[in-house]
Formats: C-alpha cells, structure tokens, sequence
C-alpha cells in the first residue's frame, strides 16, 4: 500500500512538471519564433539593400558602459531598435548634428519614435553636457570595455580608422548594422524604414 502511494505521489509530481515545462515551452516558443522569422526575412532582403554594413547579429550582452555612474550591460538598454552613435573623442559638432539628424530620422518615419533610440557612446572623460535639442542616452566606456566592443565586430570594422561609426542593434539585444560614414544618417533612415516595416508589418511613404 504504501508503496502505491509513494508511487502514485511520484507520479503526480511529475505530472505537474510536465505541465509547467508545457507551459514554459507553449509561452516562450512564439517569441523564439518570431525572434528567427524576423532576422531570416530581414536577412534575405537585406543582402542586397542594405545601405550600411550588414552583420551576422551577435549578441551584446558581454559588453558594458556607464551610464552616470552606474554601469549596464548594453542588453538591459529598453528593448527598442538602438540608434549607437559611437565616439572615440568627446562630441564635437560633427557629432552633435549626426545625433540630431538621427533623432529627426525618429520623427519621420511612422511609428519610429515609440520603438527606437538613440545613443550616444563617449570616452569616460568626456563630461561635458550636451546641447539642449540633442537628447540621447549618453553612455561612456574605457579602454577596455571599447575593446570587448570591438570583439563583437568584424575583421574589417576592428581595423578601421573611422574616429567615429553609427550602429544598429534590435530590440533583443543584438548588433545588426554598422555605418562608417561621417554622417550616414540617409542610410539609417532608409534601413530604419525597412526593419521597422519588417517588424511591424506596415509601411511609411
């Protein structure tokens, strides 16, 4: 008798561990799901449209910076497309009118401000403000946290002399785009407008 009910107890337990992993499984499946459709058709379209330099998405989630004086893995950053205006000097003038072209990109495309960011990534030293009308999320990195960002790149993006370079990173975290122009802010404009219409399912003329 008692073994029965040891048996049938057993039984039970595993029962409800069945259910909750079906559960588990049945909630986190869609998001999996539409997570890879999503790259796959944005892959596929963008072999030969894309305006800036396409990467095979990796994940930011080893690399850090500060915001303040708190520090943040890049992948608790909102889970909005990343506008990552990234600076090996303090923003001069080029730089701000880059961040404020990426903000009105924001403003044009529909839909856009509610689902992306802008951000901008400093030498650590660099403290001084920045104008009024530029309001991105302003981060700052060493030397050596620069240096675990350029791991994520590729070879040809490592060695580049660019002092400054534009990203792109999805909402779950990875890097996707990157822009060496001075200002590429037509090229975002026309690859925001296509991953958002991907994602989406709409588009603005």
């Amino acid at each position: 008798m008692v073994e029965e009910v040891r048996g049938h107890t057993l039984w039970q337990r595993w029962r409800h561990l069945a259910i909750v992993g079906l559960i588990l499984f049945i909630c986190a499946a869609p998001l999996w799901l539409a997570h890879v459709l999503m790259h796959r058709a944005m892959s596929k379209s963008w072999g030969t449209n894309a305006k800036g330099i396409l990467i095979k998405p990796v994940s930011v989630s080893k690399c850090d910076a500060w915001r303040g004086d708190t520090l943040i893995h890049l992948n608790a950053l909102p889970r909005r497309w990343h506008l990552v205006y990234m600076t090996r000097a303090c923003c001069d003038a080029s730089c701000q009118k880059t961040l404020f072209h990426l903000n009105q990109i924001r403003r044009v495309i529909r839909h856009a401000w509610d689902h992306t960011n802008v951000v901008l990534v400093r030498p650590k030293q660099c403290q001084k403000p920045l104008p009024s009308n530029i309001k991105p999320t302003v981060l700052a990195m060493t030397p050596s946290q620069v240096h675990s960002w350029e791991q994520l790149l590729p070879k040809n993006l490592q060695s580049t002399d660019a002092s400054s370079q534009v990203y792109l990173i999805d909402p779950s975290g990875y890097l996707m785009m990157a822009y060496t122009d001075k200002d590429p802010s037509m090229k975002v404009l026309s690859d925001l407008k296509h991953v958002l219409w991907v994602t989406r399912g709409d588009r603005s003329d």
